[in-house]
Parts: structure tokens; sequence; C-alpha cells
């Protein structure tokens, strides 16, 4: 990946995840870092270049595109807790079915 593209992402991934600023924040990150990076490349009258264009392809247009590039996505499991023991409950599934399901 470009260097230009390579700190672009850096950046909406530090925020987003380490600094824990919003989806929609880490998303303007995003694509304010690709404004800037398309107009630092186009400073000739001639408009960008073809190895400009192939680093900005490299930026994704969106924050969960840029999260899977860094192997970030998230896995949420939800699990029941008992509100008498405060024991917790793993989901199971029975098969072909979405709906989880709660041993006691």
């Amino acid at each position: 990946m470009n260097p230009l593209a390579q700190v672009t992402l850096f950046l909406a991934v530090i925020c987003t995840v380490i600094i824990g600023v919003s989806r929609c924040t880490g998303h303007f990150i995003l694509q304010m870092g690709a404004l800037i990076a398309r107009t630092a490349l186009s400073t000739s009258s001639d408009g960008i270049d073809p190895s400009g264009l192939h680093s900005l392809a490299q930026i994704p247009d969106t924050l969960a595109t840029m999260l899977s590039k860094f192997h970030l996505e998230g896995h949420v499991v939800i699990y029941a807790v008992c509100p008498a023991c405060h024991c917790t409950f793993k989901p199971e599934y029975k098969k072909g079915s979405e709906t989880p399901i709660y041993s006691q």
C-alpha cells in the first residue's frame, strides 16, 4: 500500500479504535484524509498522475472497509445474565436458526 494511503488509514483507525471517536466521526476523518491526499496529489495543472490515482484508489470509502483491511471487524456474542444469581449463559442455536436459545 502507498505510504500516503497507509497514513490516512492509520489516522482513521487510531481515532476510531483507540481514541474511541464515534463511527460517524471516524468516517469523517477517513473522508477528510482522502480529500487531503487528493488535494496534495493534484497540485499540478495536469491533474493527478497514474501513480497518484493508484494511491487514492487504495483509500477505502467506508469505515467498515477500512477496519477490514486491518482485520479489526468486531464480533459480538450476547450472553444472558440471570437476575437472581448473576450467572451468565452463552447462546446456543438450532441448526439453520438465528434465534438464540439460553439454557438454564
